[in-house]
């Protein structure tokens, strides 16, 4: 399995590389996002995940997502903010399971040119 250390840094890079090719971005934290549509499919994605014996990633994220845009508070978005990007950092980790192939080796290779 991929150490964190090494997820994180790929993650810290990809920032980098944003940063280089947008520079620092400043955009709305969901002002302009209907709060009651995230929220109710926030529900429906609970709903969905606790009576399902086995959810998928995606709809494990997809819940976290919903309720991060569903908030209102800048506190409790980042919060639910830190809720999706722990979601995602776990599916890399179960990809980077022993029994697969090292993805992380050509992760800086499927990049598109900054």
């Amino acid at each position: 399995m991929m150490s964190r250390v090494t997820i994180a840094q790929e993650v810290f890079d990809e920032r980098t590389r944003q940063i280089q090719k947008w520079g620092k971005q400043h955009h709305l934290h969901g002002g302009h996002r209907d709060r009651e549509f995230w929220a109710q499919g926030a529900e429906l994605f609970r709903q969905f995940n606790d009576d399902n014996d086995d959810p998928g990633w995606d709809d494990i994220l997809m819940e976290e997502i919903a309720e991060a845009f569903a908030e209102s508070d800048l506190a409790k978005r980042r919060a639910e903010l830190i809720q999706c990007a722990a979601v995602i950092f776990a599916e890399v980790e179960d990809i980077d399971t022993p029994d697969q192939p090292s993805l992380s080796e050509t992760f800086s290779q499927n990049l598109l040119p900054v």
